[in-house]
């Protein structure tokens, strides 16, 4: 879906595999140039959950370039309310900046642990994020990037934990790192991130220690860019953290991903 300087767009998608109840995912967003170098988006969706990756789509789904944001792992039956707001600005040939803010509704929250067949049930959450970043072009095929976030949230469901902090979810991460692009479509990064602390149970009982990690990946696109192929080394110092309660991160990982576009 593509926007002009100023338009408004809109969908409205269902979702019949249960035959005895149709959902609704609308999606409306706004995009504004105000003036040159200076851009302003904003856009409500709702995102409903299936109950199999077969009955979603083959990549994300965006309303003027704006996506729901993964703050949690979510399960399957969730139903997500989403708002954001998004200002991009270019300041020099280069120097761009961005400030943006995401607001979700979850119902029936289902948050997945990683790497395992566990999990919290959670009958509603709230959950903000402001996030803001700066990235900046250097000697023609260098970039360098910095972005931060902060999220609030709060658990909604209306039982003893009402009012805590979401599980899982970081109220503080930041990330930090270079790219180097060569005309051939070949993009070499190394980022390193950082999550804060999170309570790692509904209770808001037990802690989980915040955690830095360095990755590294080279991406290439041939073919007019038709074909993607990324090589990826996830946290290559090998860091102990924690993903739940009890659960260990896999420390240093290997990734091949292959994409085609159509």
């Amino acid at each position: 879906m593509t926007c002009g300087r100023r338009e408004v767009c809109s969908s409205v998608t269902t979702d019949d595999d249960n035959e005895d109840q149709t959902e609704v995912d609308p999606r409306v967003g706004v995009a504004w140039e105000p003036m040159r170098g200076q851009w302003l988006r904003a856009a409500y969706q709702r995102e409903i959950g299936l109950p199999s990756p077969l009955n979603g789509t083959l990549a994300p789904v965006a309303t003027v370039g704006l996506g729901i944001s993964d703050l949690l792992l979510l399960g399957n039956g969730v139903t997500v309310d989403d708002v954001q707001a998004r200002w991009d600005s270019e300041w020099l040939p280069g120097l761009y900046s961005f400030v943006q803010f995401e607001h979700q509704d979850i119902d029936e929250l289902a948050v997945t642990f990683p790497f395992s067949l566990g999990g919290i049930g959670i009958n509603g959450g709230e959950a903000q994020d402001l996030a803001l970043g700066i990235n900046a072009w250097l000697l023609e095929r260098f970039g360098v990037f910095a972005n931060y976030s902060h999220t609030w949230s709060e658990n909604t469901s209306g039982g003893v934990s009402d009012g805590l902090d979401l599980p899982l979810l970081a109220e503080d991460g930041f990330d930090i790192g270079v790219t180097w692009v060569h005309p051939r479509q070949i993009r070499v990064s190394v980022a390193g991130s950082y999550t804060g602390e999170r309570w790692g149970d509904a209770a808001n009982t037990i802690k989980l220690e915040e955690f830095f990690t360095v990755n590294a990946s080279i991406n290439w696109q041939p073919v007019r860019k038709h074909w993607s192929f990324t090589l990826a080394a996830l946290n290559l110092f090998d860091e102990d953290f924690d993903l739940a309660p009890g659960i260990p991160a896999p420390g240093t990982a290997v990734a091949f991903t292959t994409e085609l576009r159509f």
